[in-house]
């Protein structure tokens, strides 16, 4: 009974549960900021490769002439070509596979 009525404050089991508990959030917080920042790395690369294929579709000489654009994946070493058709006015082209 004396033990619930004690007010000497918090116990040392106490504090260090609490200290655990806030490291962990913390480690938690950290390895999704890492994460996200990965992800973001991740995606610019592949909006950076998506681009500079669209603009060399859109580089093609004359529209509505059949083309050939060189793809690369740097990730995986691979590379190819895709045969295209662009089409449209200056300003706004569209394009489509070829055949």
């Amino acid at each position: 009974m004396k033990k619930l009525h004690n007010s000497r404050g918090e116990t040392l089991v106490e504090v260090l549960a609490s200290i655990l508990i806030a490291s962990l959030s913390v480690a938690l917080l950290f390895g999704c900021v890492m994460a996200s920042t990965n992800m973001d790395r991740d995606a610019q690369k592949l909006d950076k490769e998506h681009y500079k294929a669209l603009t060399a579709a859109e580089m093609q000489s004359g529209t509505g002439t059949p083309g050939t654009v060189e793809l690369q994946n740097k990730e995986n070493s691979m590379e190819g070509s895709l045969s295209i058709e662009i089409y449209g006015d200056t300003g706004l082209y569209s394009y489509k596979r070829a055949g």
